[in-house]
């Protein structure tokens, strides 16, 4: 994975705030904080809560580098359609930055239903036990709704 500076950083931040206001016309909701291993996005209004890790290296977790965890994604109303176009969008933007895989932490048994569907497969390593992954190359989403 080539590397990523803060500059990219700060542009993809940028890219997913626009999401944000596009969806749930929310602006500037989405904050990062630096992590050894990569940044944090975080956001959280009334109508959703964003928990979402950017890893360039996985540090010896189970999961490649280069790879996008959704942490949390909860939303106050239509889930599904919501959750989708969360994954549509990272699926759009996320390689542009040089991430190449996608994982679903501890995945939610809710309104989202079956994440094999998107393509995601459970993990067969015991240290990435708790997560669902793909690449982004065969994560099966609609197109934008």
């Amino acid at each position: 994975m080539k590397t990523t500076s803060k500059v990219n950083y700060d542009n993809f931040l940028a890219d997913f705030n626009l999401y944000l206001c596009e969806w749930f016309a929310e602006r500037d909701a989405a904050q990062f904080n630096h992590i050894s291993n990569g940044m944090i996005f975080t956001a959280k209004t009334i109508d959703f809560d964003l928990y979402i890790r950017l890893w360039e290296h996985s540090g010896g977790m189970g999961l490649p580098d280069g790879t996008v965890i959704i942490a949390r994604a909860v939303f106050s109303k239509d889930e599904h359609r919501n959750f989708e176009n969360l994954l549509y969008f990272l699926k759009m933007y996320a390689p542009l930055y040089g991430f190449t895989n996608i994982a679903i932490e501890f995945p939610p048994i809710n309104s989202v239903g079956d994440l094999s569907r998107y393509g995601f497969a459970a993990s067969d390593n015991s240290l990435a036990s708790k997560w669902h992954y793909t690449t982004f190359e065969s994560l099966q989403v609609p197109s934008k709704m």
